[in-house]
């Protein structure tokens, strides 16, 4: 899953905004420009994904939203 957080304080924001990347590949990256998650976080985050089923559409919705995430943040990096 991905979970955009803004600011520290937008947690509430966040919950409602979370891509569904199971059905995308796993992805490696240098933990510098992200944070570990919490347990607690975690937990919560999980409950908000709707039940695992293979969907075209969602697939193909999850690897473009994976795509351009890892797009941005090579970017961001100044790759």
């Amino acid at each position: 899953m991905l979970v955009n957080f803004i600011q520290q304080d937008e947690y509430e924001k966040a919950v409602k905004n979370i891509d569904d990347l199971r059905y995308t590949s796993d992805l490696l990256w240098s933990t510098n420009c992200f944070r570990p998650v919490f347990d607690t976080e975690y937990i919560t985050f999980c409950g908000q994904l709707p039940e695992f089923e293979f969907d075209d559409k969602k697939i193909l919705t999850a690897k473009k939203t994976l795509r351009h995430f890892i797009q941005d943040l090579w970017l961001f990096n100044g790759n």
